[in-house]
């Protein structure tokens, strides 16, 4: 063997045979010296902390830390003067190890290189009133020393814990942090101005609470990482940068830092991509998760947070943001499929106003997706306030318009075809909407629809037009659609919609303004018809608006109805009338005709009145009729001699003005039910003939045979005409006629009870000539002798004329007030 070799050799033996030596010397000395070791390091403690240490045995291990020795203590337990009143231990170690390198002991230089310990704890407890254990950080100074020994290099290298908490209670700054150290490894090593730890840990997170009344960040969630942990000495930070780190099994990316002197304040970020929404919000505070519960995100999102804040009290300033593509968004509003977006929280909306639910937002920018269909798009959405919640949007999308029935599922509207664009933007609380805190501005645009109005079954055609929103209120603008060959134009408003469509609809008021070159009113009859029940229906998703469905239904079918129509030409069978002008109020069942203007016949009319519902079958109608100048001939024609075949358009001629107030039953198809007929008819006729009259040409059976009674002139003709109980009452009437004067007076019975009374004076005795102009002296003046006929009904239901020479019609007429 080689003599170098032979040299290193010994020399190796050498040094381990020191090193047991060392070994048996430490382990025979501690083993002699237990207990005055222990008291020796209970004194040593006490002259440095304000503290009570405990300490249960001593001992020393070779191979914990092997090739380095070390000194176990059991049963450590550090406690400050006022645990009797808090109970909670400052510190506490089953095991505590003291590493000793040996090589410094032989060099007498500082012989502790490390401590680890395990199954122990740290409890820094701080009360409402502000005593704190943190005290015993504090080394007692002893006055006595004058001179500061300085360290000869580095003293601590290593630190290990296994299966350690800490925790951190501050009752007058709510917080508190509870960490369970599974395993962790810290090699230090310094400089004069810096620190450098390298750490290995494994741990748990039961409370991150940087305020207890919010609640706590990554509650249970499993931290495992290697990090490098920089202390700046001189400035007093504490700073870590990129760390990678395992919560709960999913990547993150850690940087933060702490001071510890001056503001004392401390910022850290974390990041991952690709982390489902539920359990990025499961790390954060209870109050935060609940905020961003509003929504619900169904694949994984890119996210990023920050938390900022001082150790002084106060909430830390929260910062988190996301991005996601493709991605399914459910919400209590709405479900989104493929939506893209970016977005986030944060809990400081205003600067310098407390950091809480008031002055927190949610938003989220640049957003496009799918809704039932409708491909949606947002600039920008957010949600302040998230204790009172109020939402600011803007909403754009082109759709068919039928994709809004699943969504409505409305039992009112049901959109056939059509196209449909929206872009509005929105500004209100979740709840609670009222015109003085909801606002919509924009327009839903439609065109080429197809539209059933269920309740009455109206179906609208070629339907186009916007709806414009205007803060609270609504505006319909050139909305035009055809109902069976009407064209109609069409212009609304509803004012305050917003809050009443929720509170109360009854009162919403609609004003509908009405045009068209003309309108059949047969073809909008359906409106008079009882309202139809359609069932609700429900998908699986249970509509996704269906309070808005309903309210819209509500509204529709409680609001009062302010119609204003006009048109160049009105039909009804074979009523024609044009220049028409109508003001309608329709409440519930009910119309008010509250002006109607036309013209008739060649003249005017003008109409007030309503229908009332009486039952399903039936309304109770008032009219109150003016006629001006107009065709009697056209107006019995049109209205089909009002279901009377007394007089007739085929038998009279002439210019009518009129007032025809009268209330009756019709039916839901307009048809007049007589049975309640009563009311009054004011009328005067100028220019006015006769022409093949029935009841005057049978009087020439008993006066002027020979006189023409087929074209019968007259002067002006008025009277009036009472109706009641299904008879017309004719109050006594001169007729001066190019044949002869007459006066006629009586009842026309609709239930067989006619009963006329015609005096003709012995005067008409006298022939005029052919251009004769009759001309009226009034029906109460004297007529000299005259012979009285009496019509009566026959046998077969026809009238019948005889001579009444004593005039006993005009006696019982009398007597009966008529």
């Amino acid at each position: 063997m080689k003599k170098p070799v032979k040299y290193l050799l010994r020399g190796v033996a050498v040094f381990i045979g020191i090193i047991i030596l060392l070994y048996t010397i430490a382990y025979i000395y501690i083993t002699f010296n237990r207990q005055q070791i222990i008291d020796m390091v209970n004194t040593e403690i006490k002259e440095k902390l304000n503290g009570t240490i405990a300490i249960g045995d001593v001992d020393i291990s070779f191979f914990s830390n092997f090739p380095q020795i070390s000194v176990l203590f059991r049963d450590v337990s550090i406690r400050d003067s006022l645990y009797h009143q808090h109970q909670h231990t400052f510190f506490q170690a089953n095991k505590l190890y003291a590493h000793i390198n040996m090589v410094n002991v032989a060099l007498r230089k500082e012989p502790l290189s490390g401590i680890r310990i395990s199954d122990g704890s740290m409890y820094i407890y701080t009360d409402t009133a502000g005593y704190t254990t943190s005290y015993l950080f504090t080394p007692k100074i002893n006055k006595a020393d004058t001179v500061k020994k300085k360290s000869n290099g580095n003293v601590l290298r290593t630190v290990r814990l296994d299966n350690f908490r800490f925790v951190m209670e501050n009752q007058r700054r709510f917080k508190h942090y509870d960490i369970e150290v599974q395993s962790a490894r810290c090699a230090i090593s310094t400089t004069d101005s810096v620190l450098l730890m390298r750490v290995k840990k494994e741990s748990i997170i039961h409370q991150l609470a940087f305020n207890t009344k919010k609640g706590s960040f990554g509650t249970g969630a499993r931290f495992e990482s290697d990090f490098d942990l920089l202390f700046d000495k001189n400035q007093k930070r504490l700073h870590f940068t990129d760390i990678d780190v395992s919560l709960k099994g999913h990547p993150f990316l850690f940087s933060g830092s702490f001071e510890l002197a001056g503001l004392k304040r401390y910022k850290f970020s974390v990041s991952t991509k690709q982390v489902d929404y539920s359990f990025a919000k499961s790390l954060l505070s209870q109050a935060i998760g609940k905020a961003l519960s509003v929504v619900n995100v169904k694949k994984p999102v890119d996210a990023q947070a920050t938390i900022e804040g001082t150790l002084e009290p106060g909430e830390p300033l929260v910062n988190v943001t996301w991005q996601t593509k493709k991605n399914d968004i459910e919400s209590i509003f709405f479900n989104v499929a493929n939506a893209s977006f970016t977005g986030g929280y944060t809990n400081e909306v205003v600067k310098g106003l407390p950091r809480a639910d008031p002055n927190s937002r949610i938003y989220i920018n640049n957003f496009s997706g799918s809704w039932e269909g409708m491909p949606i798009q947002s600039k920008k959405a957010t949600i302040n306030d998230l204790l009172h919640p109020v939402i600011t949007c803007d909403l754009r999308s082109k759709f068919k318009l039928n994709t809004l029935n699943n969504l409505l599922e409305s039992q009112t509207v049901n959109l056939v075809e059509g196209d449909g664009s929206l872009d509005i933007t929105y500004h209100g609380p979740m709840v609670e909407n009222s015109n003085r805190n909801t606002f919509i501005n924009g327009s839903l645009n439609f065109n080429n629809g197809r539209v059933l109005y269920r309740p009455r079954g109206i179906t609208m055609d070629r339907c186009s037009g916007s709806i414009v929103f205007k803060n609270s209120d609504v505006f319909v603008q050139s909305f035009k659609s055809s109902i069976k060959d009407n064209n109609l134009t069409m212009n609304g408003s509803a004012r305050n919609i917003l809050s009443l469509i929720k509170t109360n609809p009854g009162k919403i008021s609609l004003d509908w303004h009405v045009t068209a070159p003309s309108l059949n009113l047969e073809s909008f009859l359906p409106l008079l018809q009882k309202r139809n029940t359609v069932a609700r229906r429900t998908t699986a998703q249970k509509g996704k608006l269906r309070h808005v469905a309903v309210s819209i239904d509500e509204m529709l079918n409680q609001s009062n109805i302010k119609l204003d129509v006009k048109t160049n030409k009105l039909l009804f069978k074979r009523f024609v009338a044009t220049d028409v002008t109508a003001a309608i109020d329709m409440v519930d069942e009910d119309w008010h005709l509250n002006d109607v203007s036309l013209r008739h016949a060649n003249g005017w009319m003008k109409l007030t009145g309503a229908l009332k519902e009486q039952d399903a079958r039936q309304y109770a109608a008032a009219v109150d009729v003016n006629m001006r100048d107009v065709d009697i001939q056209k107006v019995l024609y049109a209205f089909n001699d009002f279901q009377q075949d007394a007089l007739t358009s085929q038998n009279i001629v002439g210019k009518l003005t009129t007032r025809v107030v009268v209330s009756m039953n019709i039916d839901r198809q307009m048809a007049a039910n007589p049975s309640n007929l009563k009311g009054y008819i004011d009328f005067s006729l100028k220019n006015g003939a006769l022409i093949d009259y029935e009841p005057l040409q049978k009087l020439q059976v008993f006066v002027f045979k020979k006189r023409n009674f087929a074209d019968l002139r007259f002067a002006e003709l008025k009277n009036r005409i009472d109706i009641k109980d299904r008879e017309f009452i004719i109050n006594r009437m001169e007729i001066q006629s190019s044949a002869l004067t007459l006066f006629v007076q009586g009842v026309y019975s609709l239930h067989g009870n006619t009963d006329i009374s015609i005096q003709i004076p012995l005067s008409n005795l006298k022939k005029r000539a052919e251009d004769y102009k009759p001309e009226n002296i009034g029906a109460d003046a004297k007529a000299g002798p005259s012979v009285f006929v009496r019509g009566q009904p026959g046998e077969d239901g026809n009238i019948k004329f005889k001579l009444d020479v004593f005039n006993k019609i005009r006696k019982r007429l009398k007597s009966e007030g008529k």
